[in-house]
C-alpha cells in the first residue's frame, strides 16, 4: 500500500529534478513551464498519499494485537481524563484528579494538563 501511494510522488520528485532548468527558464521568460499532465498528476500524488495517512490506522488495528492493546488503553486514559475534567469543579465528581501512572507505567497520565 505503501509504495502503491508513495511511487508517483517519488516519480514526479525525480522528473521535476530532471527538468528544473527547462522550468526556471520558462519562468524567468513569463511563461509556466510546468506541463498540465504534471499538474494533474501532483493532485492524485496528493490524493493518494491521503489514502495511505488515511488507512494507516485501520491496518494497524487490524494486524497488530499489541497495537489493539495500546490504542484501547490510551483511549480508555483519554476519555477518563476528558471526563474528570468536564465534571471537575461542578460538585458532580467528589474525586481528586490523580496525576500517578497506571500500574506498570505505559501510558503516562499526564499527556493533558489536568491542573488548569
Amino acid at each position: 500500500m505503501f509504495l502503491f501511494c508513495h511511487l508517483p510522488r517519488v516519480m514526479t520528485s525525480v522528473h521535476e529534478a530532471v527538468n528544473i532548468k527547462g522550468f526556471l527558464d520558462c519562468r524567468e521568460r513569463g511563461r509556466d513551464g510546468t506541463p498540465l499532465w504534471f499538474l494533474y498528476v501532483m493532485s492524485v500524488v496528493l490524493y493518494l498519499q491521503t489514502v495511505n495517512a488515511s488507512i494507516n490506522l485501520p491496518i494497524y488495528l487490524f494486524a497488530s494485537k499489541n497495537f489493539q492493546t495500546n490504542a484501547g488503553a490510551v483511549k480508555k486514559k483519554m476519555f477518563s481524563i476528558f471526563s474528570r475534567n468536564s465534571t471537575q469543579g461542578t460538585g458532580l465528581d467528589s474525586s481528586p484528579v490523580d496525576d500517578a501512572p497506571p500500574p506498570g507505567g505505559d501510558i503516562p497520565l499526564n499527556l493533558i494538563n489536568t491542573t488548569d
